[in-house]
């Protein structure tokens, strides 16, 4: 008690920029931690926050955008968007963003977010010569560097264990550039170094472990959107690709499908989920073509009966880690050859499409002989097509996708959102895919980590019972039709979600939280009933609460409490954090801080949190057992100081991050060859961020 409340005193007197750190809105925040609770891997995907930030430069008209545009823009669903369309069709353009609660299934916390991005004021001409593209637009430098304080033995070598050894050092570095023309021309390079790989030496000769370059056009005449070099391809609700932040279970209950444009530059450090090659999409009338081609050097492991020098592959590897003698030998590895194609075909408020998606890899891919992977996909050759649409009737949006793999298993997820009173919205969501089915990059709105082996049903409600108010709940039930890894036979699960959104006034927010999930997992190693699944039952209850005192000062508050039930495991948990938010006006310097507890009994009731990070960048860890963290982020703007100094006109900003993660009495932290000495783990993180 007498350390909880020295915390609440220090965070008190410590104040923060929340506005300068959490580069995400709360919906998206409460997707990925959902994500990342899931099991779902980490796609290290920042576009969204670059758009954002083209957005707060150059505001979205109102008045003049199209539907592509506001699609694009990732700020509202297809509902919404029409919705809107059909009001300004009807009575003409807006005049005051008061008009906005006027449009029907618009409510005030999406206005709200919506403002920071779109204006009322009619915009130059939207469609510039390539000249002026390539001249005017906007740039930016982000360098990054960081890493652990302590050394885990990973680094220290070993004679019984020099394969596991890291081969460089601990330290992260990471630059990227960028220009962007009003999301019309943009182009960019990257260089990325995890801790523990070697740099202008070794296997990294050319420095870095891992380089991206990208060049995108849009809206070019005919040409809606040509990628060169590294982008992403988002195609139906993704079955068959898609390789940008997807639609998952969340607070966020109406947030159930897929919606993005189909080619996306990719800016990213993630080396695994994009294509390096060449993509174009053509505007022809209501008809719109898109095709591409990629060759590139994936990593996989070495296959179940292959021999050394063979041409066999185990399964994909999706790390993009090369620390160690073992990890460098299969790095690059295979080589994999993509193409594919969709033809659109848009009228009004529905649209159709075909989509084709072709594989192939340099080595037959053969995973693990377990049960579990008794129909996973082997060999090099993967083909999969599907078909997908979507259209509006009054107040009822409607979308499907069915695909198929070149043996014909299939894949279905479609679904349903509907505003039936303005207090009220629902949704619904049906998926079943083959337990054989396979493509490659894709992500669905599913219960697994990867399209397969499913079947589910979901439902969402959203009520408006009075203004501040919002009542969000969903229930998902489903089945695995086939074994899964720790589950060894086909099993149901279900999972239920009630929250409660409260906001009094403009600085007050409050959120209430409940969550329960059951599902069937293998018992423990050493159990009597080993191979025999059993249910096991996992609540969460959180309470949190977000309250900005002025234009600088700001706080947030959470208390989250968590329950693992099964046979042969019983265990609790809870967090709490509290982080405190002050950005001066008439100062250079930002500052974000925040302190926080967490206990569980085992690695079972791990609960999982956002973090505010450096710009561009955000990471959500889990924590188990006992322990602290706490950080600090520091914002200084350079820009004025420069200005007087050199008479340049730049705007530089230094960041740097600090954490620390205690666990008292404990002699080591960490796992595997990231074991610590010790009961801490610190951080340091700097970046420096130059725009023009």
């Amino acid at each position: 008690m007498k350390f909880l409340a020295s915390l609440i005193l220090f965070m008190t007197a410590t104040w923060s920029a929340a506005q300068e750190t959490q580069q995400f809105s709360t919906d998206n925040i409460d997707q990925l931690e959902a994500a990342a609770a899931a099991g779902k891997e980490d796609r290290e995907d920042d576009s969204y926050v670059m758009q954002q930030d083209v957005l707060r430069r150059h505001p979205l008209s109102l008045n003049a955008a199209t539907a592509e545009e506001l699609k694009s823009a990732g700020l509202l669903t297809d509902l919404q968007i029409d919705a809107f369309l059909l009001y300004r069709r009807l009575l003409g353009k807006i005049i005051s963003v008061y008009e906005l609660q006027a449009v029907p299934s618009w409510d005030l916390p999406t206005i709200r977010n919506l403002l920071p991005y779109i204006t009322l004021a009619e915009n130059e001409p939207g469609i510039a010569s390539l000249l002026k593209r390539l001249s005017g637009g906007d740039r930016l430098f982000i360098a990054r560097y960081g890493r652990v304080m302590e050394k885990s033995i990973g680094y220290v070598a070993r004679t019984d264990s020099s394969a596991a050894h890291y081969q460089g050092s601990p330290d992260k570095l990471y630059f990227r550039y960028t220009y962007n023309f009003k999301n019309q021309l943009q182009w960019g390079v990257l260089g990325d170094k995890d801790a523990g790989e070697q740099f202008f030496r070794g296997k990294q000769r050319l420095g870095f472990d891992f380089y991206s370059f990208h060049f995108f056009i849009r809206q070019a005449g005919r040409i809606k959107a040509l990628a060169l070099g590294d982008f992403g391809v988002n195609m139906g609700q993704g079955l068959l690709q898609w390789q940008t932040l997807s639609a998952g279970k969340s607070g966020a209950v109406m947030n159930i499908k897929q919606q993005a444009a189909v080619l996306r530059p990719y800016t990213a450090s993630g080396e695994y989920d994009f294509h390096r090659g060449a993509g174009i999409t053509l505007q022809l009338g209501k008809w719109e073509v898109t095709g591409f081609v990629s060759l590139r050097a994936l990593s996989s492991g070495t296959g179940p009966d292959s021999l050394p020098g063979s041409e066999a592959g185990g399964s994909l590897l999706t790390s993009g880690y090369n620390r160690s003698t073992t990890e460098n030998a299969h790095r690059n590895n295979t080589g994999q050859l993509a193409a594919g194609s969709t033809v659109v075909f848009q009228s009004g408020h529905w649209h159709a499409a075909v989509n084709l998606v072709h594989d192939h890899f340099s080595k037959s891919l053969q995973p693990a002989a377990e049960p579990y992977n008794l129909f996973a996909f082997r060999g090099r050759s993967l083909t999969a097509f599907s078909t997908d649409g979507s259209f509006t009737w009054r107040n009822v949006h409607v979308f499907a996708e069915v695909a198929a793999d070149d043996q014909l298993h299939p894949a279905l997820v479609a679904g349903a959102v509907s505003s039936l009173d303005p207090k009220l919205d629902v949704a619904f969501l049906y998926r079943h895919i083959s337990r054989a089915y396979r493509s490659f990059n894709a992500a669905a709105f599913t219960e697994g980590s990867h399209p397969v082996n499913e079947t589910g049903w979901y439902t969402g409600i959203l009520l408006r019972p009075f203004n501040g108010l919002l009542l969000s709940a969903y229930a998902d039930f489903y089945h695995f039709p086939w074994l899964r890894y720790r589950v060894s036979a086909p099993s149901p699960g279900q999972d239920y979600l009630c929250q409660a959104d409260y906001t009094p006034d403009r600085q007050t927010t409050i959120q209430l939280r409940y969550k329960n999930e059951h599902k069937w997992l293998d018992a423990p190693a050493g159990s009597p009933t080993q191979k025999l699944p059993g249910l096991t039952r996992q609540s969460n209850l959180r309470l949190q609460v977000s309250v900005s005192v002025n234009r600088e000062i700001s706080f947030r508050y959470r208390a989250e409490l968590g329950w693992y039930r099964s046979e042969a495991v019983r265990g609790e948990g809870w967090l709490t954090y509290l982080e405190t938010n002050y950005a001066p006006g008439h100062k250079s310097w930002r500052a974000n801080v925040r302190m926080q507890y967490f206990k569980t009994t085992g690695f079972e009731e791990r609960l999982y949190t956002y973090e505010p990070d450096l710009p561009y960048s955000f990471s959500i860890p889990f924590y188990y057992g006992h322990g602290y963290r706490y950080f600090v982020n520091l914002k200084w703007d350079a820009s004025k100081w420069l200005a007087r100094q050199f008479h340049r006109q730049l705007q530089v900003a230094c960041w740097l991050k600090w954490a620390r993660t205690a666990y008292p009495g404990q002699s080591q932290t960490g796992s595997s060859y990231d074991v610590i000495q010790g009961d801490h783990k610190s951080e340091i993180r700097v970046a420096l961020t130059l725009k023009k």
